[in-house]
């Protein structure tokens, strides 16, 4: 890739329609963001240079903290360094904040899930992905009367663009005295009336629901984001993850702007959603078994690799780039994933429709 991720991008020096990756909105090279990037960078250099724990704090990373609490409506919040680090810092301070005796961790769980739950040293168990039956099943073989389970799931299964169902899990942990965690790293800025992610998607708030995810992809920054109570994000400030790196300014000051941009344009995720039932709609007229909602990401699969290969690449040579992709949740043969931004056109997803139709 030879420019920044849109809906039009430069690969190998030529132009495509691009419909992979993680740039919901357009944001990774929108001016506005761009600007505050760079203002950062001049103001306070590249980074850091230390921890938090040291001298490491500079405003714009306070101010980052007060917004993205306002955006989430929570207590307060908290910055990290990567998305990946929200989930072992979310994990490890979730131990220190109440009790957790065991964690149940999805099957399709993102990498840093499964490094975070490992992190923290307490026994993990695995329920099968959105199972919400298998689920209360190790509950019932591993949680023992008076312990206290903390369930881990991502928001949206980044692969093929599915929801768990939270509102059941909640139900089970009611039953059980325990809490979950959910790596909402694809649902923040997407999902809900107001963007907060996949639980206000389902309408749901509770003190047993803990959630962090990144700043990276709908917010066309760079980092890690917790928004929560007063104390849980105080036990965070006071951990390892937190405390063991230093912030890069120009990442700082573009999250920081993308958490502004996306609360002040709403009519942004409403192209989305948009674009997205429109994508599924084209797709679906096609025969594919695609299913019709408003999450930006599908995924469908053909009889073999190779015929999955081939489509890719015959893409490609055309000028339109889809995934084909082995991620975690896409099984062993792999699957076909495209995503949608609020930033295509009817045309531009009409395009490959049309050319895709041609190959199958």
């Amino acid at each position: 890739m030879d420019g920044p991720p849109g809906a039009e991008t430069i690969i190998d020096g030529e132009p495509f329609l691009y419909f992979a990756g993680t740039g919901y909105f357009g944001l990774h090279s929108h001016p506005e963001i761009i600007a505050a990037a760079e203002s950062a960078l001049h103001q306070y250099g590249t980074h850091s240079a230390t921890t938090r724990a040291g001298l490491g704090t500079n405003p714009q990373v306070l101010e980052l903290e007060r917004e993205a609490a306002e955006y989430f409506e929570t207590e307060d919040a908290v910055y990290l360094a990567t998305g990946y680090l929200s989930d072992m810092a979310g994990l490890q301070a979730l131990c220190d904040y109440t009790r957790v005796d065991a964690i149940l961790i999805d099957e399709l769980a993102h990498f840093s899930n499964r490094d975070g739950a490992a992190s923290t040293g307490k026994p993990v168990y695995i329920f099968r992905n959105g199972d919400n039956d298998h689920l209360a099943e190790q509950l019932e073989a591993h949680i023992k009367p008076g312990q206290k389970p903390l369930v881990v799931t991502d928001g949206i299964f980044s692969i093929r663009g599915v929801l768990p169902p939270i509102p059941e899990y909640l139900a089970l942990m009611e039953a059980h005295d325990g809490n979950i965690w959910v790596d909402d790293a694809h649902g923040m800025g997407i999902l809900g009336a107001n963007g907060r992610g996949v639980c206000e998607h389902y309408d749901l708030r509770s003190e047993r629901l803990f959630y962090g995810g990144t700043l990276a992809k709908a917010f066309g920054g760079f980092g890690g984001v917790v928004p929560g109570n007063r104390q849980f994000i105080g036990k965070l400030r006071e951990g390892d993850t937190l405390n063991g790196g230093s912030y890069f300014a120009a990442a700082v000051g573009a999250s920081l702007a993308g958490i502004r941009w996306v609360g002040q344009h709403p009519e942004a995720r409403q192209r989305l959603w948009h674009n997205a039932l429109y994508l599924k709609t084209r797709l679906q007229e096609l025969g594919l078994p695609v299913e019709s909602n408003h999450i930006p990401i599908v995924a469908w699969t053909l009889d073999t690799a190779d015929d999955m290969k081939e489509i890719q690449q015959e893409l490609m040579k055309r000028h339109i780039a889809i995934q084909y992709s082995h991620y975690i949740g896409a099984g062993n043969e792999g699957v076909l994933r495209a995503v949608v931004f609020s930033t295509h056109t009817e045309d531009q997803i009409d395009s490959l429709a049309e050319t895709l139709g041609t190959l199958l």
